[in-house]
């Protein structure tokens, strides 16, 4: 594996020579990011050492680029030792390793904090103005989430987070238990949440208003729409979609001030 970065005014780009894994020849891949809109958070990958985890023999057998929109890859086959630059609140702005006239031998990179990270956009609440108001706080990343539905309206909803490491579960909002319930484990760091998305009755400023078959969007697929029955086309048509963040893929989901009581969770949960 062998690559090439450049940055121009406006973009980001990178080329990244790999052999696929159904191939034999090599193929050369170009990233490009909406550069400055969009940045790398953090880079993963395998690596392949000698029987003996000799690492000065170690050759980089695959590259995943991760950015504050999405993920680019993986690149080469993904086999041997995984290893990861997880996201510490910064953008990667340069790279360094070491490498022969054939391979990539090692990759790490240079970062540098995000401006203005804080405070972080805030993107209004969707659903209804009544109920009690419910806040999670600002975690690193979502690790789990536990939902409760009746029909194809939402109950309940819990969430594990990642805060540098730790796991961190908060209580639960809504009802306890529905008709339904779902909970999805994210293959974190290799899966990232991205987005969520779903359906409103009214447009949301009536207290009775209340969220519809929700979806969870990855880095590697959707989940849902979590329901415990079927909406028709005729019933849609009478909700408001939503989608948070923006389809365009700004921001991240977070919230303002740390309300709600979380405690450590176990490292295996």
């Amino acid at each position: 594996m062998q690559y090439l970065v450049t940055r121009q005014l406006t973009c980001w780009c990178c080329f990244i020579q790999y052999h696929p894994v159904s191939k034999r020849d090599s193929e050369i891949a170009q990233v490009i990011l909406d550069y400055p809109h969009q940045y790398l958070t953090s880079i993963s990958g395998y690596k392949r050492e000698s029987s003996n985890d000799d690492i000065d023999n170690a050759i980089v057998q695959s590259l995943t680029f991760h950015s504050n929109r999405g993920r680019h890859g993986p690149y080469g086959k993904e086999t041997g030792k995984y290893f990861w630059y997880p996201p510490t609140g910064s953008k990667i702005i340069g790279f360094y390793g070491t490498c022969d006239d054939k391979t990539l031998k090692s990759i790490g990179v240079y970062a540098e904090p995000i401006p203005n990270l804080y405070p972080f956009r805030i993107i209004r609440p969707f659903g209804g103005s009544g109920g009690t108001p419910w806040d999670d706080g600002v975690h690193t990343d979502v690790r789990s989430i536990c939902m409760d539905y009746a029909g194809s309206v939402m109950s309940g909803i819990m969430i594990v987070y990642d805060d540098n490491g730790s796991l961190v579960k908060c209580s639960r909002h809504g009802g306890e238990y529905g008709l339904g319930s779902t909970r999805i484990d994210l293959d974190y760091p290799k899966e990232r949440l991205v987005s969520i998305s779903g359906w409103m009755n009214g447009d949301g400023n009536t207290p009775n208003t209340v969220i519809h078959s929700l979806k969870i969007h990855t880095t590697r697929k959707t989940y849902g729409p979590f329901s415990t029955k079927d909406v028709s086309k005729d019933a849609l048509e009478r909700l408001t979609e939503f989608h948070i963040p923006s389809i365009s893929g700004d921001g991240r989901i977070v919230s303002r001030n740390r309300m709600t009581k979380c405690e450590n969770a176990p490292t295996s949960s």
